[in-house]
């Protein structure tokens, strides 16, 4: 009876235990979201659309604090993929291939894919000066594997202006909890919008 009593409690105690970090994991990922949903308030609606050579900041405080909010954004740990995408498209907008380069090879070690390492070679392939994701040779890319490799697909669409294939990978259901995917998805349509109707082509807008 003694050891049916030390089994029962060692049990008890193990599913204690197990709950306890179940609890525990569960408030380090509430946390980062809530350290993500911070800092990706401040992120700029429109950071890296529109044209290469309009996507930088002039002042260089103002470059400064928005790497600031991009750094606390993949320090949270929350949406690493998203939050790294992003943070190297704004070095590559401000003269910082290496760090664009670093940020998509930490993206390939956590995708492990075809595609995100294919990816991830084409930064490290970009030349020292470059500023701009047109630089980028996105051609004879391996298959996307995964909703995060559509994600990056969809991404560097629209990093290259083609916004309305760019919607319809952020548009993938499976990147329905994606915050970022959903938020370019509305983006990239906008803009295409505003394009034809600044552009007056009533017969792809209303057709």
């Amino acid at each position: 009876r003694s050891r049916l009593f030390l089994g029962a409690a060692a049990a008890v105690l193990l599913i204690a235990a197990g709950f306890a970090v179940q609890q525990f994991q569960q408030k380090r990922a509430n946390d980062r979201a809530g350290v993500y949903t911070a800092a990706h308030a401040e992120v700029p609606a429109l950071l890296g659309f529109g044209k290469y050579s309009n996507r930088a900041y002039a002042e260089p405080e103002d470059a400064a604090a928005i790497r600031a909010v991009l750094d606390r954004l993949v320090a949270a740990g929350h949406d690493r993929v998203p939050a790294l995408a992003l943070r190297a498209s704004f070095r590559l907008d401000h003269a910082d291939a290496a760090g664009a380069a670093e940020d998509m090879g930490v993206v390939k070690r956590i995708l492990g894919t075809d595609y995100a390492a294919a990816l991830a070679e084409r930064y490290e392939d970009l030349p020292e000066t470059s500023t701009s994701a047109g630089d980028l040779v996105l051609d004879d890319l391996p298959e996307p594997e995964g909703a995060l490799d559509r994600f990056l697909v969809g991404f560097h669409l629209m990093r290259t202006l083609r916004y309305v294939e760019a919607a319809s990978w952020l548009e993938d259901p499976a990147l329905e909890n994606v915050r970022l995917a959903r938020e370019l998805a509305l983006t990239t349509t906008l803009v295409e919008l505003s394009t034809l109707l600044r552009e007056g082509d009533e017969d792809t807008l209303y057709g």
